[in-house]
């Protein structure tokens, strides 16, 4: 069991723990999530992160936004996509252009409703979450992931900071702490897919 901690982590209810302690299985289930709100000991194996601990972005792309696009573009812009944080798709069952080493997991989903939907565009969630971005970026991330979230059926465990889902991990770094701000240091890494 791999165990990651870092100075912060998202949780379920989007307030942030301090001091986490996340035990994650090889299928990247999350098996143990505690936080520590004194200090944080270390533990044998333990990796430290500094930063925020947050779920998987999720892009859903179930509506025809890509009429337009060879499968090769296709293919470019899911990579985009995953290398600035998505690493969760939710897709229409017929949408079948994902490369044989994409890392993402995929949801597919027959019965969307395209007018339900205002995030499918042709940019990342990472770049909605810096485009509206007006104060704390982690209060923002929980907000447009919530969105996708509340809507997804109770087998697909994702974007929640919780035993027994498998959101995938990030780590957001180089932000103010003070009110969880954008800086020019701010970057994302993938620490689970």
């Amino acid at each position: 069991m791999r165990k990651i901690s870092a100075h912060f982590c998202l949780m379920p209810d989007g307030t942030l723990g301090k001091w986490p302690v996340i035990g994650i299985d090889p299928d990247g289930v999350i098996t143990e999530l505690r936080v520590n709100s004194d200090h944080l000991n270390e533990e044998p194996g333990m990796e430290y992160y500094g930063g925020v601990i947050v779920p998987g972005f999720i892009e859903d792309i179930r509506s025809s936004i890509f009429p337009d696009l060879t499968e090769g573009e296709i293919v470019k812009l899911i990579d985009r996509f995953y290398s600035k944080g998505s690493i969760r798709f939710l897709c229409r069952s017929d949408q079948k252009y994902f490369n044989p080493t994409f890392k993402g997991k995929v949801f597919y989903d027959t019965s969307f409703i395209a007018e339900v939907r205002k995030l499918c565009r042709k940019e990342s969630f990472w770049e909605k979450v810096k485009e509206e971005n007006g104060g704390n970026i982690i209060d923002t991330i929980y907000s447009l992931q919530k969105k996708l979230t509340d809507d997804l059926p109770e087998s697909v465990n994702w974007g929640r900071m919780e035993v027994g889902s498998e959101p995938g991990i990030l780590l957001v770094k180089g932000l103010d702490y003070e009110g969880m701000k954008l800086t020019t240091k701010t970057s994302i890494k993938i620490l689970i897919h």
